[in-house]
């Protein structure tokens, strides 16, 4: 914690911890992933949202390293591209079957 973004690093602690916790009060009063009626949990929903906010930290990096950044830019480019062959190869497949 006593590097220069020892923020960062509280808030993970910070967000990590809740999670810990959400999972202890989750288990004892007997709420599953599929049954969601054993409590009012909407504190630990709204808890959920702090987690979203992490994805900040990986902007915050894309900013500082170009490379990334490219490299990011590049997969989520290719993705349409990779779409199209795709669907161009299962037809070939359909049609040579």
């Amino acid at each position: 914690f006593l590097v220069r973004d020892w923020k960062w690093n509280a808030f993970d602690f910070l967000v990590v911890g809740l999670q810990i916790f959400e999972t202890i009060s989750a288990a004892a009063v007997g709420e599953s992933d599929s049954d969601k009626g054993g409590g009012n949990f909407s504190f630990m929903r709204a808890l959920k949202v702090l987690r979203l906010l992490r994805i900040l930290r990986l902007v915050r990096v894309l900013r500082f390293v170009e490379e990334l950044r490219n490299m990011v830019q590049s997969i989520i480019s290719s993705l349409r591209p990779l779409l199209w062959t795709s669907v161009l190869l299962l037809l070939m497949i359909y049609i040579s079957a």
